[in-house]
């Protein structure tokens, strides 16, 4: 069975409401996620207080690196906003951005931003195919819009698609 035909199958089973949010959420469009000073900063500290509870050894590793980077409220905010300020979801979303983040590149890469120095031959090749094309500008929710050119991906390796991801 293709998957074409799984997805088919597996999206009629869904009523028309389910079937709608789900489109929405694949295009990006649907309810615009209303943000306040006073939802970030509880976001924030809630964040902060669940990845205490979690005592998680990759946070924890991390933050004996460089505490900056892992509690700079912007690099927070990235996982608050992927998951709509779903804390829970959120946090888990972080350990598992700092693990694969070690998986690739090392335990002393974890804490601080990916440069151009970090990649091998192959993922420059692979960043340079244009593979990934990114749009100039933000879209109507200021989110930056990035193209991946499937056709290109048969040249690629898995590790250097995720690790030029992290780029």
């Amino acid at each position: 069975k293709s998957t074409e035909d799984y997805l088919a199958s597996e999206m009629s089973k869904l009523s028309v409401q389910e079937r709608s949010k789900a489109m929405e959420e694949l295009h990006c469009v649907g309810e615009e996620l209303k943000e306040t000073p006073e939802m970030i900063e509880a976001s924030l500290a809630e964040f902060d207080r669940v990845l205490q509870e979690r005592n998680e050894p990759i946070y924890n590793l991390a933050a004996s690196q460089n505490r900056s980077y892992v509690e700079d409220p912007a690099f927070r905010l990235r996982f608050l906003r992927a998951k709509e300020h779903n804390v829970s979801e959120s946090v888990t979303q972080m350990i598992g951005f700092l693990s694969q983040k070690e998986k690739y590149f090392g335990r002393d890469k974890i804490a601080r931003d990916i440069t151009l120095d970090d990649l091998d031959e192959e993922d420059i090749a692979l960043l340079l195919s244009g593979l990934y094309h990114i749009q100039d500008g933000t879209d109507q929710s200021g989110r930056v819009v990035v193209f991946f050119l499937i056709h290109l991906l048969a040249r690629s390796t898995a590790k250097s698609i995720v690790r030029v991801k992290y780029f």
